[in-house]
């Protein structure tokens, strides 16, 4: 997704969204190139309650040393690959909310 705030031109966001904590990630997302990039991490909360909405605004390269590698995912059978998927959970992100400043 592409967000433009004020003057600032156009930037590249990455969305993930989930009802209730963690969100699942890929390491990759938050290292090398993809490490500038900024995720809004949403939380949907319960259906129904139109005020549970949660926004965490984070450039990845700051939720690096949250990153928690999953030990046995049935898609990383190949012990290569565990480390390559993990999850953020809201802790880690909970400084962040509504941090819409990131974007200019």
């Amino acid at each position: 997704m592409l967000v433009r705030a004020g003057d600032s031109p156009p930037l590249p966001v990455r969305v993930k969204t989930a009802h209730v904590t963690p969100w699942y990630v890929r390491r990759a997302n938050f290292v090398g190139r993809l490490a500038n990039q900024v995720t809004v991490f949403v939380l949907i909360g319960l259906e129904g309650n139109s005020r549970s909405a949660r926004f965490f605004v984070v450039k990845n390269e700051d939720l690096l040393a949250q990153f928690r590698a999953t030990a046995n995912w049935e898609s990383t059978r190949k012990s290569s690959n565990r480390k390559a998927y993990g999850y953020i959970d809201s802790k880690s992100v909970e400084q962040y909310e509504d941090n819409w400043m990131i974007l200019r």
